[in-house]
């Protein structure tokens, strides 16, 4: 009898779920399609930004051919559309063609030099094409971003390891140093120190903020060493 109401319990949990399940899903299907809607409804119908808007409906639905034609004419209707240009651009490379997927990359960072908004989903098309030297371009223009720092350091980290440094600008050094200090990364940590001591990186406050980060973690050798390097006394109350 215990066992037959257990089931039943079950059962019935099983049902509610399903229940809820469905009715998420009809929920969910119900805002997409709002939103959907009122998004094309915020630009005339033969507007750029429209056709960019079926682009990504048609992306959302797995349609990547019915897409590519949305992302090329809005590119036709306004050439300057970086955000259809850079679908286009996945889109190629999503399909295997790396010569038309480099070839729109290299159009959008010559039209998009200085400008920060589109770097990032840039950085990450270019790392996937293999050209390293955009690549390392893009991640060194976004670092002095805060908004894309982290990220841009765990890439060239995650692809260079103790050789991220020689791939860093002198003024992201530092950036890099303290993404590398906030994990506990000692040893990688000293390996960039003297990367900045060669390019002349380094200035008071810096010091001090390293030298009292190595000490806090036992590094007292290491700390007295960078030290006096620079001139310090008696390390005493770095």
């Amino acid at each position: 009898m215990g066992l037959f109401l257990k089931k039943g319990f079950l059962t019935i949990i099983l049902i509610g779920l399903c229940f809820w399940v469905l009715r998420y899903g009809v929920w969910h299907d119900y805002l997409y399609n709002r939103d959907a809607s009122r998004m094309r409804n915020d630009f005339p119908a033969t507007s750029a930004d429209a056709a960019y808007v079926s682009g990504i409906r048609a992306r959302y639905d797995l349609q990547p051919e019915e897409a590519r034609q949305y992302f090329q004419q809005a590119v036709n209707l306004n050439v300057l559309h970086m955000n259809a240009w850079l679908q286009l651009a996945q889109i190629a490379h999503e399909t295997g063609d790396m010569e038309k997927a480099g070839e729109m990359l290299d159009f959008i960072d010559e039209l998009t030099d200085n400008v920060i908004r589109w770097k990032w989903p840039q950085l990450l098309l270019a790392r996937d094409l293999g050209k390293e030297d955009m690549y390392v371009r893009l991640a060194n223009f976004a670092i002095p971003h805060h908004q894309l720092r982290d990220q841009a350091l765990e890439l060239l980290d995650r692809d260079y390891g103790r050789q991220t440094p020689v791939n860093l600008r002198k003024n992201n050094l530092q950036a890099y140093l303290y993404w590398l200090m906030g994990r506990n990364r000692i040893e990688d940590s000293l390996n960039v120190w003297v990367f900045m001591e060669h390019a002349a990186a380094i200035d008071p406050h810096i010091l001090d903020r390293y030298i009292s980060f190595l000490v806090r973690r036992k590094q007292v050798s290491d700390a007295v060493d960078i030290w006096r390097r620079h001139g310090g006394g008696s390390l005493t109350n770095p």
